[in-house]
């Protein structure tokens, strides 16, 4: 499945960290919390998650089918951990 997350990402400490969007815009609903990590250290991290979706859209970090993404740039990442910081800003985290 053919899946676009926007923005930018950034490399902390071996993990990629993809920011989605701030949650007060509510176009994106986080599922099932949960607190195994992967969490990439320094990170101010208030809630953990093992899905989101948008509509008909959804990545699953438990599942080998929809763990997928693949982002503007034709790369394509196998999501591990979905988090959302202290300033309720969500990042998909890659490894």
């Amino acid at each position: 499945m053919q899946q676009l997350i926007n923005r930018y990402n950034c490399e902390v400490e071996n993990y990629n960290f993809l920011f989605v969007e701030r949650d007060n815009s509510n176009k994106y609903s986080c599922k099932y919390l949960h607190n195994s990590g992967p969490i990439p250290g320094n990170v101010d991290v208030e809630s953990q998650y093992l899905m989101i979706s948008k509509g008909k859209f959804n990545i699953n970090c438990k599942s080998s089918s929809n763990n997928c993404c693949l982002l503007r740039n034709r790369k394509c990442i196998l999501t591990v951990n979905i988090v959302q910081k202290k300033d309720k800003e969500i990042y998909l985290i890659e490894n």
